[in-house]
């Protein structure tokens, strides 16, 4: 009677072949999901800063007539004509958001992977994979 201790080569080359198919077919679908992660949570962070910089600009700025502010967002902070705004809560976007007299808003901001854009007369915010060529 023969002593079976182990595995045979066929038996680990048909495990190595499952496992090679398994990763074939779910590495695309991993890297999916994580892109999609990414994009949500640029998409959160840029939301933020709108509910920031509105907030702002209505406690100290509405009401003011013919008047532009921009905010500028670097190293994870905020700032409006050369001052912190304390509210920032550590948001790594750069660029810029401005705010005119009547509330309209214009954006472009981006992190490592995105970037979103928004003109005054757009109603809507536009992200971008950061190679495309609207985010330089």
């Amino acid at each position: 009677m023969k002593n079976k201790n182990g595995m045979t080569l066929i038996e680990l080359l048909a495990v190595l072949v499952i496992l090679v198919i398994v990763l074939i077919i779910a590495a695309p679908k991993i890297r999916d999901l994580i892109s999609t992660s990414r994009e949500k949570i640029f998409s959160t962070n840029v939301t933020e800063a709108l509910n920031i910089v509105t907030t702002d600009f209505q406690s100290n700025y509405a009401g003011a007539l013919s008047i532009e502010v921009t905010y500028t967002f670097a190293n994870k902070s905020i700032t409006v004509n050369g001052s912190p705004i304390n509210k920032a809560k550590n948001i790594d976007l750069v660029g810029s958001i401005t705010i005119d007299n009547d509330g309209r808003k214009s954006l472009s901001l981006k992190d490592d992977n995105y970037c979103a854009i928004k003109s005054y007369s757009d109603t809507e915010i536009s992200i971008y994979d950061i190679d495309n060529v609207l985010c330089d």
